[in-house]
């Protein structure tokens, strides 16, 4: 009874259904942390870790990895809640 109160802050999915993890206050599962696109600049990345409410954020590209520090307020994480 007590999973139904911690969902993902992005699609809903509760612990039962998937890793969550804490970023900056929300909760996020790794299904949406696949799918990270910065606000600006449109570019498509995956998530790398965390630290408080800053994000590091993989791009890759031809097989190097890109990694970049951002705040949560500039990512859009994961997709719509259905």
């Amino acid at each position: 009874m007590g999973y139904r109160s911690i969902r993902c802050r992005s699609c809903g999915r509760s612990p039962k259904s998937g890793t969550l993890i804490v970023i900056g206050g929300m909760i996020y599962c790794r299904h949406c942390l696949r799918n990270i696109k910065v606000k600006d600049t449109k570019l498509k990345g995956k998530y790398y870790t965390h630290s408080g409410n800053r994000c590091f954020v993989n791009f890759e590209s031809n097989k190097k990895i890109n990694i970049q520090e951002f705040d949560v307020k500039e990512l859009r994480i994961g997709g719509r809640k259905q």
